[in-house]
């Protein structure tokens, strides 16, 4: 039988093995694996479909050029990740049908979420270097805090948001979902439009943020918005690092106005070592691990690229495409 010819380059590792033996057993499908970008380039004449995470835009760029020079065949873009920064910036091609991972990784990346807050409100790294170091410090009573009877603000009310408005929840606080429109979101006590937002940031004792990066989002958690924020307050982004204004966020935690801050994402990635960032007081680092960890992520991620293929393939958007003989 003829298959349908997909090309996937798995530059993340997430995922790699669920994608990879769902695909391969389907009858329909003649699987490329590209190791590497130039892989890639050669792999996409003749290609139905690619299966990729984001990249950055000089990458996303060669890859849409390879794209557009075998368009007679080319029907499909899925992305494992979220976001899709790069290819967006790039200009995604019209006609061609790009997919997500659906729910993926949201459930992991909301843990991961209130993995970093708990850490900063309970002083876990603090208790970690008193670990290392063979102290029974009890000094850190007087800095712990507690999320019952805070507020918590969650910019981005989508996918991400959502979970990790549910995880908040049991511990008895106030959620504000913060979005574009305003409109009600189940999970959340109230939601408020992104432009009316401005006046209620003196309110937020905890702001996550979990939105896409676009022309508007881009370094909206600037020095106006971290003055604005209650003093004490603390801020997680585990979205996109270009939301942030990183000089801005250091400012912010050297006057003390911020009480901490946890950053999964950077700007640039990976952070270079030399960066003032780094030497911000009470700062939680990961290195954009928010995804990773979860069993059932892997198997939703890759259901979904599969899902997305039976679905393509039964409504026909394949036909035309250059197929080559089955085995």
């Amino acid at each position: 039988m003829a298959k349908v010819s997909l090309v996937y380059w798995p530059r993340l590792p997430l995922a790699r093995k669920a994608i990879t033996e769902k695909l391969a057993a389907e009858p329909g499908v003649r699987l490329t694996i590209s190791e590497n970008l130039n892989e890639v380039i050669a792999a996409l004449p003749g290609a139905a479909g690619l299966i990729l995470s984001d990249a950055d835009k000089i990458q996303a760029r060669r890859v849409l050029e390879a794209i557009a020079a075998t368009r007679d065949s080319f029907r499909w873009i899925q992305f494992i990740t979220a976001g899709r920064d790069g290819f967006e910036a790039a200009g995604l091609p019209e006609g061609v049908e790009v997919t997500g991972p659906g729910l993926g990784v949201s459930p992991v990346v909301a843990e991961h979420a209130m993995a970093l807050l708990l850490a900063l409100m309970r002083q876990i790294p603090a208790a970690a270097a008193s670990t290392a170091a063979a102290e029974w410090n009890r000094n850190l009573m007087s800095q712990m805090q507690s999320l019952e009877g805070r507020t918590i603000a969650i910019y981005g009310t989508g996918r991400i948001g959502r979970e990790i408005a549910r995880r908040a929840r049991p511990f008895g606080t106030e959620l504000v979902g913060i979005s574009r429109s305003g409109s009600a979101v189940q999970d959340f006590d109230r939601v408020v439009a992104a432009h009316d937002a401005s006046g209620a940031l003196s309110g937020f004792d905890v702001v996550i943020a979990a939105l896409p990066l676009t022309d508007e989002t881009a370094r909206m958690f600037d020095e106006a918005f971290f003055s604005a924020l209650k003093p004490g307050a603390i801020f997680v982004n585990i979205a996109r690092g270009r939301l942030v204004d990183q000089h801005a966020l250091i400012q912010a935690l050297e006057s003390g106005h911020l009480s901490a801050a946890a950053l999964d994402v950077a700007d640039p990635e990976p952070l270079p070592g030399d960066d003032p960032l780094w030497k911000a007081p009470n700062l939680l680092v990961t290195a954009h691990l928010s995804g990773a960890g979860s069993q059932p992520s892997q198997a939703r991620i890759a259901n979904e690229v599969l899902g997305n293929f039976r679905r393509l393939s039964a409504a026909g958007r394949f036909a035309g495409s250059s197929k080559v003989a089955g085995p």
